[in-house]
């Protein structure tokens, strides 16, 4: 079973249902399991970096933003704050250097406020490039085809009403997920040194 690009998954799939007549719905399966990958799926193979120039408060999310990697202006390395922690670090009106970041709707909020420009590099997690007609293939499709395959295969299994067969694809696909994050999580910090939490300052 080849399973290189989108029309061997879609045939693949296909064979599976054991149907010819779910062309349009098989799209429709993968498009909704890349949904899922998106929220679920962090791999070093999504990580892009980008940079904006800014002398606000905010800045705008990248539009194929799916996750924080790691956010700097300058040298200094900026500090995830919840919204509600970035409240209480905006309520002590501390001023000076960039320090902290959080996630406000579709923009990064920058804490402090910068007083005048300020580059701001970002690496983050990519959304994961949807397979199309024109997009026959990808990078999660190349390294791990089973998370494509069992993905798909989990949203056909409610539209054929087929529930015996769901667990088991959920298992499978959520084992994959686990284990591609797993993977990309211990390369990324090999070798490196854990750092303690920072108090507000």
């Amino acid at each position: 079973m080849a399973l290189s690009n989108y029309t061997e998954l879609q045939a693949a799939i296909a064979n599976w249902l054991n149907r010819t007549d779910l062309t349009n719905e098989i799209q429709d399966f993968i498009r909704l399991a890349e949904a899922r990958f998106n929220r679920e799926i962090r791999a070093h193979e999504q990580i892009v970096r980008k940079t904006a120039q800014s002398s606000a408060q905010y800045v705008a999310l990248p539009t194929d933003w799916a996750g924080a990697y790691n956010l700097q202006v300058g040298t200094q390395k900026l500090i995830y704050l919840t919204p509600e922690r970035s409240d209480d670090y905006r309520d002590m009106k501390i001023t000076g250097p960039v320090r902290y970041y959080t996630i406000i709707g579709q923009s990064i909020e920058l804490l402090p406020t910068p007083t005048s420009d300020v580059t701001v590099e970002m690496a983050y997690y990519a959304e994961i490039p949807s397979l199309s007609a024109s997009v026959s293939t990808n990078w999660l499709l190349q390294k791990a085809p089973d998370i494509y395959y069992y993905g798909a295969l989990c949203h056909a299994a409610p539209f054929l009403n087929d529930d015996q067969r769901l667990v088991t694809l959920a298992s499978l696909t959520t084992t994959a997920i686990a284990a591609l994050n797993d993977e990309s999580e211990a390369n990324s910090h090999s070798g490196s040194t854990l750092v303690a939490r920072r108090r507000l300052a």
